[in-house]
This record gives C-alpha cells, structure tokens and sequence, in this order.
C-alpha cells in the first residue's frame, strides 16, 4: 500500500519521449529532442548549401515550417551570401528583351489594336498583353504590360487632374452640374451609361515625340491611340467610334476642347446620328487650360 502512495519520479529523456510519442498521435507536430535537432541543422546546412529552398527543406525532412525557417536564418548567420537590396522595386525587362521592347513601341506607336487583330479599338493593358503574348510568347499580366507600357513613355494620367479643380474650383462644379445634371442621370442612375473623360499626351518614342489620345472612366478603364493627326475633325471623329464600339453601352465623352479642337460640322452630323449610343459633352477652355483664368 506504501508503494503505491509513493510519488514516482522519470527521467527527463524519458518524459520527452513520453510527449513525442503523445503529440504523433494526435496528429500534432513531432518536438525535436536537443540531439535530433541538431542533427535536422546539420542536414539542413547541406541542403542549404545545395541551393535548396527553406520549403523545399521542410519537405525534405518531413519538419514543420518553423523549424526550416530558423534552420535557414542559422545558416545564413554562419553563411552570409548577396542580399537584395531594399527599397522599390525598378522596372526590369527579363521578359522582353530590349529588341522586342523597341518593337512593341514602334508598333503601339504606329498601329491601332483592331489591324493587328486584337479584340478592342484602342491600346489598353490587356491588349498590350496579347500582343506581347501573340508576337514574342512571352505571357504577362495587365499590370505588367502596363508597366512595358509606361517603360515605353506612354503614361496614361487622370484626365480629371489636368483640368483646375483647385485654381477655378467653383467654375469646375459649376460646369459639371450644368453639364451632367440632366443628361447622366437618365443613364448613370440604373448603371446603363458611363463616363469618359479623354485628354492627349506626348510619349517619347525613340528619338521622337508621338501624340496620343487617352480615354478614361470608372467603367471604362485606361485606353489610347497614337496618332500625327489629333485635333482634326477626321481624327476625332475615329476616336469617338472606338470608344463607342470599346464601351458597349450608352456613353458620356468629356472631350477637351483645347486638345482636340471646337467643335466639327462632320462631328457633330455623326454624333446626331448616333445619339442613343454617344454624347459628347465639350470642357470649355477655362476650365482645361490653367493659364486661362474666368472673367472677374
């Protein structure tokens, strides 16, 4: 009886067994002993030394995440190799090489989406992306296509940020509510219509300047063509059918008056026969060019 109400005293080693043991059945991680672990280091310093990865370690020795990880950062400690700089990330072209880069400005320069067979009217990142993957194989993302894009000069800002919201503030909501009261609201109300507003740039391609015209909405995305001819009535004209054949919808283009022109006879004879699909809505000077202030 005196035996059995004796308190029984194990080993250290023999508990640690013991709870091994009891975590393996339970589906828990297994807990290394001192001398295991240091033996998974050691292994894990020759993989390392290999090339393999922290993940690829923890598959092969059957280890949990953790440990790999603090495996890994003690033999980086023992081992210091090339680190990554810090900071932003720069653009870099391993994808495309230089040569293709060239030519894909040359062609967005030169040539709109639908002659090469492209599903939009007008360059857009995802279009950029299919040519890319149509011409060099190379399959990459919208945003990494935007990315060669911008690489290429062509920077596709809010149209809204040009116009002086901050210098003529009350003339820009004043205009605005005067421009879209009446008109957006039939459509903008039950989600059938949207936005556009449009603007021109210049892009730097090769040793030359090229003009483009860009288009951007809330629905409607970023697009835009390059071309010699913008501010005449002909170019204008296309520009508006592509962004009525890309919206799909009835759409509200915000043109601007000083970039693309007054307004056009021809224009406005096309625009009066397609009236239930676009309307253009002109922004006067004062409100696009900052140097031009309202009258007093």
């Amino acid at each position: 009886m005196g035996n059995d109400s004796e308190p029984m005293f194990f080993q250290r080693d023999e508990l640690d067994k013991a709870s091994r043991l009891l975590a393996e059945e339970r589906g828990a991680p297994r807990v290394l002993s001192r001398e295991e672990r240091a033996v998974l280091r050691k292994q894990a310093a020759d993989l390392f030394s290999q090339g393999m990865t922290a993940g690829e370690v923890e598959k092969a020795l059957r280890i949990d995440r953790k440990t790999a990880h603090s495996f890994y950062v003690t033999y980086r400690a023992a081992n210091p190799g090339p680190r990554r700089q810090t900071g932003p990330r720069k653009f870099q072209t391993a994808a495309v090489t230089p040569r293709q880069l060239d030519r894909f400005r040359r062609t967005v320069a030169e040539k709109a989406p639908d002659r090469l067979r492209l599903r939009t009217a007008l360059w857009t990142w995802e279009t950029a992306a299919e040519y890319l993957q149509a011409s060099f194989g190379v399959s990459v993302g919208p945003r990494s296509a935007h990315r060669y894009l911008s690489a290429c000069g062509f920077h596709i800002q809010n149209v809204r940020d040009g116009f002086v919201i901050r210098r003529a503030a009350k003339d820009f909501r004043a205009w605005k509510l005067c421009a879209f009261k009446k008109r957006v609201r039939r459509h903008i109300d039950d989600v059938r219509g949207i936005v556009v507003w449009t603007g021109v740039e210049t892009a730097r391609v090769g040793n030359t300047d090229v003009r483009f015209a860009y288009a951007t909405g809330k629905l409607f995305g970023q697009r835009f063509l390059c071309s010699p001819k913008i501010g005449e009535a002909p170019f204008l004209l296309d520009f508006l059918d592509r962004i009525r054949r890309d919206a799909g919808r009835p759409v509200f283009v915000v043109v601007d008056e000083v970039a693309f022109g007054e307004h056009h006879d021809d224009v406005e004879a096309w625009l009066a026969g397609h009236k239930g699909e676009i309307e253009v809505i002109y922004a006067p000077a004062v409100l696009v060019h900052h140097r031009v202030r309202p009258a007093e």
